[in-house]
């Protein structure tokens, strides 16, 4: 009963992924102009589903954590691309963060919804003042994205998330600049590193 249940879960899995795959293929071809080959997309997300499930080792109930998480780890990491390769992420996809994070957490208590808001927020507020004080440095991208991960991440884990994002963002600018790579003027994507503090809060616990 339990490998058919494990079965049953992973083909799911990989359904959910092949069409996620190809959302973020579609979107990110006609937002960004990224180009991905047919089925490279779609494969490789179901793969990471699928993976997911085989992570929760046969369960006995589904358990949405991994297949959340994983979705989430995969629409940040198309925000990064786009965000490093055309300095923008479409709002399609930040959408699709919140809708995946607003999805873990169906059917739980009033509290927990609580505490997931606060931290879309906590970590969107954070950043729409850092946007404002920087006079343009920061984008409106960058602070829907960073709600988004908030609401799926809850507050405290939110605030972690931003302190390791913005201090590995830190360190990759000091790094560039005493190498001579880069300028103070030089923009910087922000996605790579909230993906980077989302896995770093998700796997590491920090």
């Amino acid at each position: 009963m339990k490998e058919l249940l494990f079965l049953f879960t992973a083909a799911a899995g990989a359904l959910l992924g092949w069409m996620l795959g190809h959302f973020l293929r579609s979107i990110l071809w006609k937002e960004c102009r990224i180009h991905f080959p047919k089925g490279f997309a779609e494969i490789g997300s179901a793969f990471l589903f699928v993976l997911s499930v085989w992570m929760e080792g046969m369960p006995v109930a589904f358990d949405r954590r991994w297949t959340i998480s994983a979705g989430i780890l995969l629409l940040a990491g198309a925000a990064a691309m786009a965000d490093v390769m055309e300095k923008r992420i479409p709002n399609g996809i930040t959408a699709a963060v919140g809708i995946f994070s607003s999805a873990g957490f169906i059917g739980t208590s009033g509290s927990v919804w609580a505490e997931q808001l606060f931290g879309m927020l906590v970590a969107g507020g954070l950043l729409l003042a850092a946007a404002i004080l920087s006079g343009g440095g920061l984008g409106g991208g960058d602070v829907k994205l960073a709600a988004a991960l908030g609401l799926f991440l809850g507050s405290d884990a939110a605030l972690r998330m931003l302190w390791a994002a913005l201090l590995l963002a830190a360190v990759f600018c000091l790094w560039g600049l005493l190498g001579g790579r880069r300028s103070r003027k030089d923009e910087m994507a922000l996605g790579p590193f909230f993906l980077a503090g989302t896995v770093v809060v998700l796997y590491m616990g920090i």
